[in-house]
């Protein structure tokens, strides 16, 4: 079933709750990149990529040197268009994560390589770091730092369900910092969700990166509407819209506008919510099923956290106010909020 908009029709899609969302034109997230102690490794499949430019296809797997450099190993993931191999650079003697498109689409290869080629100047803790964008005959690549002893946050929601407060702000706190760094070189990342998020030990703590930057994108350039196409992961559920993950959009957003340095500060304040609560902002019993049902809700106050300090309560309903002028405009501004909030919590 797909979701259609004619005039102020809409008719409704059915967007089941906690299923994953990628965008229809972006390669993988880094997802898969915090495998768990004694988990299987994949170093026997090989990958078949879209035959490209009139070369054959060609299949890639452990043992294959890519660029005389990069010695893939086991699969890490894979996704519609693209697949994730740990790799060992044999110039540094380092394991990196080496994503790999599969698509001949020419906008896709846009799009991988514009986010590359944004991501290599990136250099922040809560940052996973992109080393290189590469193309070895038919392949278009980018190596990527890989983290240890990581998991994304939509893991960890799955096992802990909802965190002790003192660490959602923490990790929210990391995340917005990333975001802030990305804004003032004018790039918004358009895909910030749990998933996108990797919970990290470094020094003794844990701190949150973020990741994944094929849908980031200079917001310098000037645009009236955001182009893509975001799909469900389960059925030929499409629609066409903002690229992204729509459980993580502003109403503008899923509403076809282009993305603003804000509307990645809402997704980060979703997230805190998600971390707090175990699930999404509603006042209904359940998580919107119909795109329509999640706009509706953009337009509602969040619900209150039972047992959050009330000055974070604050701060989460100033971030996820249903008009954009009453919302946090910067990572920021948000940041300072939650600083200061923490200083009420331990007073």
């Amino acid at each position: 079933m797909t979701l259609r908009r004619d005039g102020n029709s809409t008719a409704p899609t059915r967007l089941i709750a906690g299923l994953r969302e990628t965008a229809a034109q972006e390669t993988l997230a880094l997802e898969t990149l915090a495998l768990p102690e004694g988990a299987l490794k994949d170093t026997t499949t090989r990958v078949l990529l879209d035959a490209t430019h009139g070369e054959p296809a060609r299949a890639i797997g452990a043992g294959d040197l890519i660029s005389e450099r990069y010695q893939l190993g086991e699969l890490l993931g894979r996704g519609a268009f693209g697949v994730v191999f740990r790799a060992l650079d044999r110039h540094t003697s380092q394991h990196v994560a080496l994503k790999v498109l599969s698509s001949e689409l020419t906008s896709l290869r846009r799009r991988f390589r514009r986010g590359a080629k944004l991501a290599t100047g990136f250099r922040h803790p809560n940052l996973v770091h992109t080393r290189a964008l590469g193309h070895d005959r038919d392949l278009d690549y980018q190596v990527m730092e890989l983290p240890a002893a990581a998991e994304d946050l939509e893991q960890v929601l799955a096992r802990e369900g909802r965190l002790p407060w003192e660490q959602a702000v923490s990790l929210t706190v990391d995340l917005l910092r990333g975001l802030h760094y990305m804004h003032q070189r004018s790039v918004v990342h358009r895909d910030v969700k749990p998933s996108n998020v990797l919970r990290v030990a470094a020094g003794g703590r844990e701190i949150a990166r973020l990741i994944d930057y094929d849908l980031t994108k200079s917001f310098q350039v000037q645009e009236t509407q955001d182009s893509g196409v975001f799909r469900l992961e389960a059925g030929p559920l499409v629609y066409s819209g903002s690229a992204g993950t729509p459980f993580y959009m502003s109403l503008a957003r899923l509403q076809g506008a282009a993305a603003t340095p804000a509307d990645d500060v809402y997704a980060a304040a979703l997230i805190l919510y998600q971390l707090l609560s175990g699930r999404l902002p509603t006042d209904q019993p359940r998580a919107p099923e119909t795109l329509s049902e999640l706009e509706l809700a953009r337009l509602r106050p969040p619900a209150p956290v039972p047992g959050v300090p009330l000055p974070l309560q604050r701060v989460l309903q100033r971030a996820l106010a249903p008009h954009p002028e009453q919302r946090y405009a910067s990572a920021a501004s948000l940041l300072t909020s939650l600083k200061v909030s923490r200083i009420c919590f331990a007073a």
